[in-house]
C-alpha cells in the first residue's frame, strides 16, 4: 500500500523542479537519522518522467565533518536552515537544535547575526576565548557549514610576522 509518489521528497522535487533536500528524519529500516535528496527526471523536451531520490545517513555527514581540522582543532559543524545540528565534531550535539543549547549560546548568537549571508566570518567569545567563525551556505541546501577556531590559532602567523618586521626594522635602524 506504499506509494513512492506520495512521499514528501517526491512531491517537493516536482514543485521545486530542482534538487531538494528533506528535513532529517528517522529511517524506518536503519533507525538512523537520514536526509533525502530528490531531483525530478525530465526529458530533453522538459517532460517530467519521475523523481530520482536517495537517502544520506547523517553518520556519513558526521564522518566528513570530523575530518575537518585546523591546527589540530576540530570545531566544524553543519546546520540545516532551522538550526538543527546535522553534523558536528562533538557527537553529543548532533540532532539537537543549536539555538536551544545553552552551552552553545555564543555560537548560536554568532550564527543568528550572520543573517542570510551565504558566506563570511565573524568573531565571538566562548569560555573566555576569542573565536573566529568562518561559514558558508552549501549550494542548493540552505545548510550552513561552519568552522570555529580560536583567534590565537588563526592569527599566530601574523603575530610571528609582526615580530619579524619589528626585528628587521630595529636591525635596519641599528645598521643605519
Amino acid at each position: 500500500g506504499f506509494g513512492p509518489r506520495t512521499r514528501p521528497g517526491y512531491q517537493d522535487a516536482l514543485r521545486a523542479k530542482t534538487l531538494v533536500f528533506s528535513e532529517p528524519y528517522v529511517d524506518a529500516d536503519t533507525k538512523q537519522l537520514v536526509v533525502s535528496l530528490s531531483v525530478p527526471y525530465t526529458t530533453a523536451s522538459g517532460v517530467v518522467r519521475g523523481v530520482v531520490g536517495s537517502d544520506i545517513l547523517l553518520t556519513t555527514l558526521e564522518a566528513v565533518i570530523k575530518d575537518i581540522k585546523l591546527q589540530g582543532q576540530r570545531n566544524a559543524f553543519l546546520l540545516d536552515n532551522k538550526g538543527l545540528i546535522l553534523a558536528h565534531s562533538r557527537e553529543d550535539l548532533i540532532g539537537k537544535n543549536l539555538f536551544e543549547q545553552s552551552k552553545q549560546a555564543a555560537l548560536a548568537t554568532a550564527v543568528k547575526e550572520s543573517g542570510d549571508r551565504t558566506s563570511g566570518y565573524c568573531y565571538y567569545e566562548e569560555e573566555g576565548r576569542d573565536v573566529v567563525l568562518v561559514y558558508r551556505q552549501l549550494p542548493m541546501t540552505k545548510w550552513l557549514l561552519g568552522i570555529s577556531v580560536d583567534s590565537d590559532v588563526v592569527f599566530a602567523p601574523l603575530a610571528k610576522l609582526k615580530w619579524l618586521f619589528f626585528t628587521g626594522t630595529l636591525l635596519s635602524m641599528l645598521v643605519v
